[in-house]
């Protein structure tokens, strides 16, 4: 599970994205600007760029699953 927080997510969308490009997570976050939970159980272990972008910012964190 990922938990996302801190930053304003109205709006928002959150990628995943595996080190050979392909997205493997999209989706549309609800209008809420406390926290998220996303379930990452179906990924396999390794490391993962995380992106979310609204209209007015883009945030980018790297995400390793052990």
């Amino acid at each position: 599970m990922v938990v996302l927080w801190g930053v304003d997510l109205k709006k928002s969308v959150v990628t995943i994205i595996n080190l050979l490009g392909q997205v493997v997570i999209e989706r549309q976050l609800p209008n809420t600007s406390g926290s998220v939970s996303l379930d990452i159980s179906n990924l396999e272990k390794g490391v993962y760029v995380v992106k979310v972008a609204s209209s007015q910012q883009t945030l980018t964190e790297i995400l390793v699953k052990q």
